[in-house]
């Protein structure tokens, strides 16, 4: 899991094919996938044509998983020219440092995709598996507000992604809800779209072909096309998210009582409280619909996940940041 959103945050967003020299700072809060995973990352990255240096602090904020977190700031730097990425611990006394070729990576990760296509008979059956899902219904708005966000000049949109499932045995019908509260800035964007080419060109190397927005890619492949509908709308907007606040919920019309149990148990104000406004008011409403306020909520939470641009600068960057750290060997596999 610690290596899945490691490598989540370390390739975030990356356009033209010559390069200024990029310094941005982000911030990452999740919640987790279904409650497990929940972290918080600060990162910051330092982008010139050939090569991406990006330092990660990196603490997990659950219970169980926050005894897990890396103790001290990751580096990862990605040579284009060299098809190679290194990574080193920098608050560390190992002084060593890890290299992968483009090519391994992509076989590892090609391995990665074959395991997961194996039954497995343990496993429990997906439920979101068991739905006939309608075409996904976008809807994006111009909240017609501005503000200043970290120094940045900002418009407010809101975007969301409806897909109504038919639960196949039962008939019943469930409804996903996806939505973007999103910041945008015009005056990072030429800036952004170089990292975001960036890091195009270092996906497609290894293999991987990933949508524009970092948050999205994390769970684009159990929610595709909700993910791709939602991120076509996205890329009209002006500007670049400065805050991207990302929710994923379902209400659980058809879930067995079994399964229910173990869900999270959300209640319509905290839905009023995660979409606001008319949004969260028509939720509200349609959920009041089905269930009295005694009966138990309609509603879980799949994720949550908050992106925060802090910095971005332009200027000449040291080449030394690009190249392995003074004193350090090699660590063999």
């Amino acid at each position: 899991m610690y290596k899945k959103i490691l490598t989540f945050v370390t390739v975030i967003t990356l356009v033209q094919i010559t390069f200024g020299q990029v310094t941005y700072k982000s911030v990452v809060t999740s919640d987790g996938f279904m409650g497990m995973g929940a972290f918080k990352s600060t990162t910051k990255t330092q982008l010139v044509d050939y090569a991406q240096r990006t330092e990660t602090n990196l603490k997990f904020t659950g219970k169980f998983m926050k005894h897990f977190s890396p103790k001290g700031t990751e580096i990862s730097v990605v040579r284009l020219d060299k098809k190679l990425v290194w990574n080193w611990m920098l608050d560390t006394k190992k002084k060593t440092y890890t290299e992968q070729t483009f090519a391994e990576i992509k076989k590892m990760m090609e391995e990665g995709m074959e395991s997961t296509e194996q039954p497995m008979p343990e496993q429990e059956t997906d439920y979101e598996s068991e739905y006939k899902w309608s075409k996904p219904k976008v809807k994006v708005e111009n909240l017609q507000e501005s503000k200043t966000i970290n120094e940045f000049n900002c418009n407010h949109y809101l975007a969301s992604v409806t897909t109504v499932g038919t639960h196949v045995e039962t008939g019943v019908k469930d409804t996903m809800l996806f939505v973007a509260d999103l910041w945008n800035s015009k005056d990072v964007k030429s800036s952004m779209n170089q990292v975001y080419a960036f890091n195009k060109m270092y996906m497609k190397a290894i293999g991987v072909d990933i949508p524009e927005n970092a948050g999205m890619a994390m769970i684009t492949g159990m929610y595709k096309d909700q993910m791709e509908t939602l991120e076509k709308e996205i890329q009209k907007l002006e500007g670049y998210p400065i805050v991207n606040d990302m929710k994923l919920t379902m209400t659980k019309n058809a879930i067995p009582e079994e399964k229910e149990a173990k869900e999270e148990k959300v209640t319509l104000k905290d839905i009023q409280n995660d979409f606001g406004g008319l949004l969260g008011k028509k939720i509200m409403k349609d959920a009041a619909k089905k269930k009295k306020k005694e009966e138990k909520p309609s509603v879980v939470k799949i994720m949550r996940i908050k992106t925060e641009i802090s910095g971005v600068t332009s200027g000449s960057i040291d080449g030394s940041k690009f190249e392995i750290k003074k004193g350090y060997k090699l660590k063999k596999n």
